[in-house]
């Protein structure tokens, strides 16, 4: 039988219908240094998140990132989580590569990766640093939000000045690709 390793799984929600995806296996992208991500939070697995099966919860993989995504909105973008304009996921996609373990110690890491007129890609990683591998890759696709008046808005040039000025490696510009299917751009 494969090791665990060997399989990637893909959690996608599409937040207009609140629906799951169907299941797809992605292909696996090769590792990034954590070098080329400046967005990191270190920690040591606490026992909360290990579940019966005696490891991590796939369900803490996404508040992890979620965690990092918000300490970069507050540190890079330095804006207020409680502000009237902010971001709201559209669509998440997440690889289980490796299982993690209770007080392992881990890194949870993420850049913006793409940025088009309403919308920003965020590739995250979560790696175990206490055995040296990847074990979860994730790719969030976020909407710029005004909460006030529920509606998108257009990024503000603001953002993209402090993502421009921030990231080791330069977001691509543009639309959404073919693989995602979230109407806003």
């Amino acid at each position: 039988m494969p090791a665990l390793g060997d399989f990637s799984r893909r959690v996608g929600i599409n937040i207009e219908t609140g629906g799951a995806s169907e299941a797809v296996t992605l292909r696996r992208s090769e590792p990034m240094a954590l070098t080329d991500f400046r967005c990191m939070t270190r920690f040591r697995v606490p026992f909360c998140d290990v579940d019966m099966l005696q490891h991590v919860n796939n369900a803490s993989y996404v508040v992890w990132v979620e965690t990092v995504r918000c300490i970069y909105f507050a540190e890079v973008l330095k804006e207020s989580l409680a502000g009237a304009n902010g971001i709201i996921l559209a669509r998440l996609e997440l690889d289980y590569e490796q299982p993690l373990d209770y007080r392992e110690e881990v890194a949870v890491a993420c850049r913006v990766s793409r940025i088009g007129r309403k919308s920003f890609d965020f590739e995250s990683e979560i790696w175990s640093e206490t055995r040296q591998f990847r074990a979860a890759r994730v790719h969030s696709a976020m909407v710029a939000y005004n909460y006030e008046a529920k509606t998108s808005i257009v990024i503000p040039e603001r953002w993209r000045e402090l993502i421009a000025a921030y990231e080791v490696i330069a977001p691509k510009v543009g639309k959404v690709g073919a693989a995602l299917t979230h109407p806003i751009s």
